[in-house]
């Protein structure tokens, strides 16, 4: 019961000194963005990415260690669920998976960053891991926009444009995908 104790108490202390680390280190970028003059409008968007990327990753950082074996069978199990969602995938091997993800990135897009643009080549498969993205027709005429559908965690989207790639046609978007939040990806290229 001691033991438990103490070691509950070295565990909180540790966060608290990280959280005071990433405090520390959110400050000094604000200060050194506004020594360079950096419009505020920016200066928030930058430090709500930090906020929320410190806050997504710091437990994944703590797996960067692993071995590759173990790791890609962390990421298996962590993220199977969300590629069989694709008809593509859903049947395939342990051992495709494995492969297929070795393939894949992880990666976080920030509110209104379009991820793909209507009529523009796309060579990625895009898995929503957290967050939502906006789909729509015409983005760029704003008498003609329309909202066709908001994707979310477990959707998937650039399967088309990634086939006629493959199949080597060209792979244009038919459509404009905007995030609506933070949104965490994992990609097929």
């Amino acid at each position: 019961s001691a033991a438990f104790i103490s070691a509950m108490t070295a565990a909180m202390q540790v966060m608290d000194a990280k959280n005071l680390g990433r405090r520390q280190r959110m400050e000094e970028m604000a200060q050194y963005l506004a020594f360079k003059k950096v419009p505020h409008t920016i200066v928030a968007k930058i430090l709500d990415f930090y906020e929320y990327y410190d806050s997504v990753f710091q437990r994944a950082g703590e797996f960067a260690t692993l071995p590759f074996d173990l790791a890609m069978n962390l990421n298996v199990h962590l993220y199977k669920e969300l590629l069989r969602k694709c008809p593509v995938f859903y049947n395939i091997s342990t051992a495709a998976m494995l492969q297929l993800l070795s393939e894949m990135r992880m990666s976080v897009a920030t509110p209104y960053q379009i991820i793909v643009r209507e009529g523009q080549p796309n060579h990625n498969l895009y898995f929503i891991h957290r967050g939502h993205v906006r789909v729509w027709k015409d983005f760029d005429e704003d008498t003609s926009r329309r909202l066709l559908v908001t994707l979310t965690i477990g959707d998937f989207f650039g399967e088309g444009t990634l086939l006629e790639h493959l199949d080597g046609r060209k792979g244009l978007a038919t459509a404009t995908v905007e995030c609506a939040s933070f949104v965490e990806l994992l990609t097929l290229t």
